[in-house]
């Protein structure tokens, strides 16, 4: 997912036209509950998932969060924002058209959403947050990285800055971040939590026990109540003592729960952003003293030696797959280059099933996802060039690693026949519909299979599938 700064300067236009004589229309929306979609007023073709708290009314503004799944799933982070949205007061829109994938565009997707909500909503425009997943992440850090100093905080879910941005002293927004142990890219975050704390940026960094994916929504609502906490350190509400103390008593609750559960690095880490946060506000001693001594146990030193570890260990098994990987595009090298990487595989999918937690483990899944996500990107890359062949070779990688996944081996099939590969093809599509792909309609209609309708392999199939 890619952004341009085209979006950027028709977004700060649209803005400065739009906010200084802004208009609330007295729509009725229902409050309380998901609106699955809304669609933008000036471009029916965009959409967004929202949500309401209760509470909304046009007699005050609102804080918003503005949120971006990889797949065009509005609705899945509004859903796990919504018990935080309905506490906070926020307004949640997500986004049903911003994807990853070439040619999307992000430049009239993000006009849309943001004009639309500010033309319907009463939005606190000192209260504007963005979150993301994967590569929405990379969206939210780059659209408040464009609109600087109108964008409040960034909740980054699974990724960091997009490759062309680094924090630096002019990084106007809080950030939050929010990985699972076994994601791919919780190196990349661990790192930028470094860069962030050298930049000056305020921060911070918590993880969960799982692997690429969305966080759970407990830890939303975690991310949404240290923006709060934010926004009194910098807001109207900073001599509200008896908020303060709400806040902090919730995240003091929550590291020792965090305790309690024997999630040491996690305690560590929620109590240093106590003292870190509430500095200047109320007595930070308590949060100071369990930081430290947590700092300094036995647990937390060995959680974190063991995240080291694993970083160690994922780059070098990554690098070695990027080597393989290049080998493919040689004639002479594909074959050796592409059994390799079959083994590889195969062993960390063993290791990856592991019954207890430790380095191979961990490595392993993170390396899984990573080849499969890189894999699936490269061959969607490949399809938009119309490189079939080239893409029926990174999605038989992909379906290495998901051998289950009917969608894929579907989307195989397709590029093995738009590659004049017709037996590879057939074995594809009986593959998928092995694994419980019965879209028949779905096969005969799909230009794409055409040079396969006089196959006799291809008929078999076909009637075996309508007799289903």
């Amino acid at each position: 997912m890619k952004t341009t700064a085209n979006f950027i300067s028709l977004l700060v236009c649209a803005s400065a036209l739009l906010w200084p004589a802004i208009t609330v229309r007295a729509e009725e929306f229902p409050r309380g509950q998901i609106i699955e979609k809304v669609a933008c007023q000036a471009d029916a073709g965009q959409s967004y998932a929202l949500y309401l708290p209760s509470a909304y009314s046009l007699d005050r503004r609102w804080p918003i969060l503005y949120a971006f799944d990889p797949g065009a799933r509005g609705k899945a982070p509004v859903e796990l924002f919504r018990e935080a949205a309905e506490r906070y007061g926020w307004v949640v829109a997500g986004s049903n058209n911003s994807r990853n994938g070439p040619a999307v565009a992000l430049d009239e997707i993000i006009r849309a959403l943001w004009i639309d909500t500010h033309e319907r909503f009463a939005i606190d425009e000192r209260r504007v947050y963005t979150t993301g997943f994967s590569g929405g992440a990379r969206v939210a850090i780059s659209v408040a990285n464009a609109l600087k100093g109108q964008v409040a905080g960034v909740i980054a879910c699974g990724a960091g800055f997009p490759g062309n941005l680094t924090p630096n002293k002019d990084t106007t927004f809080a950030f939050f971040g929010i990985a699972g142990i076994e994601d791919f890219n919780l190196i990349e975050l661990r790192r930028l939590d470094q860069s962030l704390e050298k930049a000056g940026v305020t921060h911070a960094l918590l993880t969960f026990d799982g692997n690429h994916a969305w966080p759970p929504k407990e830890l939303c609502t975690e991310a949404s109540w240290w923006m709060e906490v934010q926004a009194i350190r910098n807001g109207p509400h900073s001599n509200d003592e008896k908020l303060i103390a709400e806040l902090y008593d919730t995240g003091t609750a929550k590291a020792r729960n965090a305790e309690a559960s024997q999630k040491f690095l996690d305690a560590y880490l929620r109590y240093q952003s106590l003292a870190d946060s509430f500095k200047g506000l109320r007595d930070v001693t308590e949060a100071a003293s369990q930081a430290q001594r947590l700092k300094d146990s036995k647990e937390v030193k060995a959680e974190l030696k063991l995240l080291r570890e694993a970083d160690q260990q994922q780059e070098l098994r990554f690098r070695q797959f990027l080597t393989l990987n290049e080998s493919l595009k040689s004639t002479d090298q594909r074959s050796t280059a592409m059994a390799d990487i079959k083994g590889m595989i195969a062993n960390l999918k063993k290791k990856g099933d592991g019954q207890t937690a430790s380095v191979e483990r961990i490595t392993a899944r993170r390396l899984l996802t990573q080849f499969f996500i890189m894999s699936s990107e490269q061959a969607q890359q490949e399809l938009y060039l119309k490189n079939y062949a080239e893409a029926a070779t990174r999605l038989s990688i992909a379906a290495e690693i998901r051998p289950d996944n009917a969608q894929l081996l579907y989307r195989l099939a397709s590029a093995y026949a738009q590659s004049g590969e017709k037996k590879q093809a057939v074995e594809a599509l009986r593959r998928a519909a092995g694994k419980g792909f019965s879209d028949v309609s779905r096969i005969e209609q799909a230009p794409e299979f055409n040079s396969l309708r006089n196959d006799g392999e291809y008929k078999k199939l076909i009637e075996e599938l309508r007799r289903k």
